[in-house]
């Protein structure tokens, strides 16, 4: 009985833990291939989350044209957020220049998740297309 006790208290204590580093509705731990996001998470995944929260998860490629995200834009995002790769490997296309109506901001992936959270946390329409790796 003692055991037991002593098991669901360290179990309950983690999973705490887990929630304070990983919260519902925003990024936490990440790392080249790992990502957590909604406290759920995504190894070696490219997703893409909207700004009402809706994700979904999508093709890797390092080719990103505008219509791989038009998916974040129906949903009329203030900014869009477009993660790079860890090592800068995706190539925005000539055709997101002069983008109409949403801020688009193409940042390292761990810059892009730090920004994703904090436009977040102030209230702010924010969308993000995220690559996990390269």
């Amino acid at each position: 009985m003692k055991k037991a006790k002593i098991f669901l208290t360290l179990a309950a204590f983690l999973v705490v833990v887990w929630f304070v580093f990983n919260p519902i509705g925003y990024f936490g731990v990440n790392s080249f291939g790992f990502t957590v996001y909604n406290s759920l998470p995504l190894p070696i995944m490219d997703f893409q989350v909207r700004a009402d929260g809706k994700m979904r998860v999508v093709s890797k490629t390092h080719d990103l044209m505008l219509d791989d995200v038009g998916w974040l834009l129906a949903d009329n995002p203030a900014m869009l957020i477009v993660s790079i790769g860890w090592q800068n490997v995706v190539i925005p296309r000539r055709e997101w220049i002069g983008l109409k109506g949403v801020d688009v901001q193409f940042l390292q992936t761990g810059e892009a998740i730090e920004r994703f959270n904090e436009l977040k946390r102030t209230g702010k329409r924010v969308a993000i297309h995220l690559h996990s790796t390269c």
